[in-house]
């Protein structure tokens, strides 16, 4: 889930949305909790997670970082990985990694990054996502040809399945489609479980027109994301979209 706060990279145009205008459209779905997860940020969190309980809900902290394979080189693959805390000390980790990340000491590098090995060296207390098509697991593999690297990651969120999800997304175009197979696959073979996730970044499809014209005026596109529906969504929303997309079999995804 981004907010405007999304923004605040070298890369930002992720959303016109107001966290604030999230937890009211949540409240009115009666959700029992919201998690915000900016790119690369986990800034304002203390006034998110005011404005979430005063509206009855619980908070959950959360942080979609850009992973990189090694600090001991400028390479820009910048693979997109969620982190999740737990309880309030994975709260504290995610917070020191995140101002790791914006460290000038081959840390940051057009956007905060994390190695992959600070990402599997994460106690516990941080639940881990394979996140959207950024990440190393599609991105890497497919565009970038980084098997070996996704192979060895793939191993170690097997190792830690008790922490790890593949996440499966609902959009509605071939390669998504693809790797929420190739994610299924990979579950039924590694027995790590799957996360159903939105990859929201709109309140509402004007929101999201603003948003599209917002990135075209900082001359940023994301492929063939245009297409992509990134609104807010009910549960029963969620489920329709992904009996739309008609890859996984509704068992997987209710």
């Amino acid at each position: 889930l981004h907010s405007d706060f999304s923004n605040f990279n070298a890369t930002g145009a992720d959303s016109v949305t107001k966290f604030e205008e999230y937890v009211e459209r949540a409240k009115e779905l009666g959700m029992k909790a919201i998690a915000f997860s900016e790119h690369g940020n986990i800034l304002s969190w203390v006034k998110k997670k005011q404005t979430v309980e005063k509206a009855g809900l619980k908070y959950i902290h959360a942080n979609e970082i850009y992973m990189t394979e090694t600090l001991d080189e400028k390479k820009r693959d910048n693979y997109h990985m969620m982190l999740i805390a737990k309880n309030y000390d994975g709260v504290m980790e995610i917070n020191e990694l995140s101002s790791r990340s914006y460290q000038r000491d081959g840390h940051y590098y057009y956007d905060p990054r994390l190695s992959m090995k600070e990402v599997m060296n994460t106690s516990d207390n941080i639940i881990v996502t394979s996140a959207c098509l950024a990440s190393l697991l599609w991105k890497g593999r497919v565009r970038l040809e980084r098997e070996e690297a996704a192979s060895r990651f793939v191993k170690w969120m097997t190792e830690n399945k008790h922490r790890c999800f593949f996440e499966v997304q609902y959009h509605d175009i071939d390669d998504q489609r693809a790797f929420n197979r190739y994610l299924y696959d990979l579950h039924k073979v590694t027995g790590v479980p799957l996360i159903a996730g939105t990859d929201t970044h709109a309140l509402n499809m004007e929101h999201q027109k603003v948003r599209q014209m917002f990135m075209k005026t900082k001359g940023i596109s994301y492929g063939d994301e245009d297409s992509f529906d990134h609104t807010f969504k009910s549960y029963d929303k969620l489920v329709e979209a992904f009996e739309k997309q008609g890859e996984l079999e509704k068992s997987v995804y209710l």
